[in-house]
């Protein structure tokens, strides 16, 4: 039991947000990244690395089409081995060829989906690091797949994938596009393939040979060029399949049409607004709704049914794992008057409460997939038979989005959030190439303090256990640890933080312990703030007094009473989910009873008012508290079916 408990508090970073059922949904995440993970260490091309596996009580195997989506999350935990695992693994497998599955069953197992493993496993080196051996080999891996793809599936080598089967794209029947006249596609998935080319040209200008970082983006270029050529509708101004045979564009659509705008592949307005309008789809519930997150786009899913082509209309986590991924990019890249982040946080909340059977926040159960869903009435009318999977990922975005932190390449904290109207959050413990890493957000001037008085009011990021900054505000800035300059990047281009004899836009505090001991040449600070900034090892500053900005929007309860309907026409948060009796979560919440309905509310016991340390090991913070463990207890192994559908 301690050593169970032991790994826990030695690998999560901690996450704290105010609301308690999405806070509760990470931690649960976090279980089911464990409990759908193997280390079997068999030698050869088999299970020889650790790796995550798609649904132990189901499909029970490594599968390509998700092994990006584990490694977004298992980045995170402290152990680079956890995320690292999973990629190396489907390299080996793939033995310098597209990425497969793991073996399993030769008969059922050993094919190739969309995916975008390379993408994430550069991800992931950005947050670890390592020696060139890891990243040349990341580098061999990506080249080898994006080679594979392009030879197995473009046909007709104008640079795009071809398929004409719903299950290579993971969706199966729920890909409406396939349905509209038989043969093959050029894929919108393709832009993958850009990505995952993009990653190995990173990955070979680190390593310095830039003739393999040429190539590799040459053909990200060739990719780019394609999607825009073949696929752009300029008329209707949407990214659209194309049927090969008949070289027309395809009238029913997929989010899948969207991971162009995913991966940045898209030209920014800067470069040419015209694209901003396909994201005029998304502000229309009745073609891609917040809630209930499906594959096809429901108005064509809905003619397609006319004539004929019902399919399935099945929504799972993989579904809200590329829409998380589609608004990270959107909201940052290509920002319009169609999403705002009112979209995003209402997924985070939607997609939390499908997590729990009826809603009930004491029975959680992620299954592959879902069917029958409605946001009005709320309600799931069929989980399926695959229980506690681990098809698709949430936690990144938390920290990456939600919270802002922002993966780099070279040695600067980058910070770049979507601001949700959290009036506090923290992550603590990342293990950033070695340095511990630490968000924190206490909104200024709301009479609170959660994580108490050492912690300062505003956007805070603390390095090994020291302050290194505090903005007053949620925006997006980089720091250099080395020069202890923060700059404020605009649509302009970077911004440098002013010296002291100019009024600044924003206040700024910057702490001469984090990441370098000479004093800076301007280092303006608010009055009544310590130069040293408050940490572990320094004495605390007197709270600073409230910044001038304006008055934040008071936080809006995010599961509301009932749905409603959003401006942009996307349903309102779910509301509170039902219980029966008074439970203390795995994740640290307790359920509280009033009547038919109950709101989660954080137990005192269980969950820490200022940031922690989660190993015992590690110095604790300064009022010397420490992070409970995660639970210690596993769900019950429901009994699956001995036979099973063909994949999705």
């Amino acid at each position: 039991m301690q050593t169970y408990n032991r790994w826990w508090a030695e690998n999560l970073p901690y996450l704290d947000v105010p609301d308690d059922n999405i806070e509760k949904t990470l931690y649960y995440r976090w279980w089911l990244l464990r409990y759908n993970y193997l280390d079997a260490d068999i030698p050869g091309n088999d299970y020889q690395f650790p790796t995550s596996m798609e649904g132990v009580l189901g499909y029970n195997n490594a599968i390509a089409l998700t092994v990006g989506m584990f490694v977004d999350d298992l980045k995170y935990l402290r152990d680079p081995a956890y995320s690292y695992g999973p990629w190396v693994s489907a390299g080996e497998v793939s033995k310098n060829g597209k990425y497969t599955d793991n073996p399993g069953d030769p008969e059922n197992w050993s094919n190739s989906y969309t995916q975008y493993i390379s993408e994430a496993a550069w991800r992931s080196y950005q947050v670890h690091g390592g020696p060139d051996g890891i990243v040349r080999n990341l580098a061999r891996y990506a080249e080898q797949d994006v080679r594979g793809q392009l030879k197995s599936y473009d046909h007709d080598g104008n640079g795009l994938i071809e398929y004409d089967w719903g299950a290579m794209t993971g969706n199966d029947a729920d890909a409406v596009s396939f349905d509209w006249k038989p043969g093959n596609l050029d894929r919108a998935e393709s832009a993958y393939v850009h990505s995952n080319a993009t990653a190995a040209a990173r990955a070979y200008d680190l390593l310095g040979e830039k003739a393999k970082a040429d190539e590799m983006r040459a053909t990200a270029n060739r990719v780019k060029k394609a999607v825009l050529e073949h696929l752009w509708d300029p008329e209707d101004k949407l990214i659209k399949h194309r049927h090969v045979a008949t070289d027309t564009l395809v009238p029913w659509k997929e989010i899948n049409n969207y991971y162009p705008y995913s991966v940045g592949l898209m030209p920014t307005p800067d470069e040419d607004p015209q694209y901003l309008e396909a994201l005029r789809l998304w502000a229309d519930a009745k073609q891609y709704p917040v809630f209930p997150f499906f594959t096809a786009n429901q108005a064509d899913k809905a003619e397609a049914a006319e004539q004929g082509h019902p399919g399935s209309n099945n929504f799972s986590v993989i579904n809200s794992t590329v829409t998380f991924r589609f608004l990270s990019s959107v909201l940052r890249k290509y920002p319009s008057k169609y999403i705002d982040s009112t979209w995003y946080k209402k997924l985070l909340s939607w997609n939390a409460w499908a997590h729990y059977i009826d809603g009930d926040n004491r029975w959680p159960d992620q299954n592959e997939f879902w069917a029958d869903g409605s946001a009005d009435p709320q309600k799931i009318g069929y989980r399926s038979w695959i229980h506690h999977t681990i098809l698709g990922t949430t936690n990144w975005t938390v920290i990456e989005d939600a919270m802002g932190f922002r993966p780099r390449t070279d040695s600067k904290i980058e910070l770049w959030p979507i601001d949700v109207d959290w009036p506090h959050f923290a992550v603590t413990d990342i293990n950033y190439r070695g340095t511990d890493v630490a968000v924190l957000w206490d909104e200024p001037g709301d009479g609170k303090r959660p994580y108490g008085r050492q912690v300062p009011e505003g956007y805070s990021a603390y390095l090994d256990g020291k302050l290194a900054f505090t903005a007053d505000s949620l925006t997006h800035l980089v720091y250099d640890p080395a020069t202890r300059e923060v700059t404020f990047p605009t649509e302009e281009g970077p911004r440098r933080r002013p010296p002291a004899c100019a009024p600044p836009s924003r206040t700024l505090r910057t702490s001469p312990t984090a990441g370098r001991t000479a004093s800076p040449t301007c280092s303006p600070r608010p009055a009544g703030t310590s130069p040293a900034g408050p940490g572990p090892t320094s004495p605390p500053a007197p709270p600073p007094a409230p910044p001038t900005r304006p008055t934040a929007t008071a936080w809006p309860v995010p599961w509301t009473a009932s749905p409603s309907t959003s401006p942009t026409g996307a349903p309102a948060a779910p509301a509170t989910p039902r219980t029966g009796t008074s439970s203390t979560s795995a994740a640290g919440a307790r359920s509280t009873t009033s009547g038919s309905t109950s709101t989660a509310t954080r137990d005192p016991a269980d969950t820490p008012n200022r940031p922690c340390t989660r190993s015992s090991t590690r110095t604790p913070t300064a009022s010397g508290r420490t992070c409970p463990a995660p639970p210690s207890h596993r769900p019950t192994r429901e009994p699956t079916s001995t036979t099973c559908a063909s994949r999705r």
